[in-house]
């Protein structure tokens, strides 16, 4: 049975929007797998160096009291100003939006531009809540997703060694 252009199109659509939205929610657990574990790094240095604080105050060390106190604060002002517990729970929430519009996408019987139309308007409204996106964390993730469906290696972005470094902290645009 021969598909007319109309038909193929709006499945080339369908892929396009789902491949985004796979995309999306891979982008967003890997930024809360980041997000939890500086939260877990910043409280183990905060119970180490605590600990440590208490022990020199009761021992002989007062410096070594000082230097963990500084510590101490260094640390916990970090995670409280950047606020990495709330951040993760973001993009936690965001992730779940996104794999539960796949799951409707998955769903729908057959593609019709209305069904595209309606996932790409949720998808819309999911992205409203965004914040700002990395993009080269962004374009780890289409890799990631290429590789995860063995699509040809000319969609794969090249991105060089110190941009994967530094995907979670900086947005290199291009």
């Amino acid at each position: 049975m021969a598909t007319s252009p109309d038909s193929d199109k709006v499945a080339d659509e369908h892929y396009t929007l789902l491949f985004s939205v796979r995309r999306s929610s891979r982008y967003h657990l890997r930024r809360r797998k980041f997000f939890e574990q500086w939260h877990s790094v910043t409280n183990f240095i905060g119970l180490a160096t605590g600990s440590t604080a208490v022990a020199s105050v009761l021992g002989e060390y007062p410096s070594l009291a000082l230097g963990s106190g500084v510590v101490i604060a260094v640390f916990s002002a970090f995670d409280l100003a950047v606020g990495t517990a709330e951040k993760a729970r973001e993009h936690s929430d965001l992730a779940t939006r996104f794999i539960l519009l796949e799951k409707d996408m998955m769903l729908t019987a057959e593609a019709t531009e209305k069904t595209i139309r309606i996932a790409a308007a949720k998808r819309l409204e999911i992205e409203a809540d965004e914040p700002p996106i990395l993009r080269t964390l962004d374009r780890l993730c289409h890799n990631e997703l290429c590789h995860s469906m063995r699509t040809p290696a000319e969609h794969f972005v090249k991105i060089p060694w110190y941009k994967r470094r530094l995907a979670q902290w900086i947005s290199f645009e291009h």
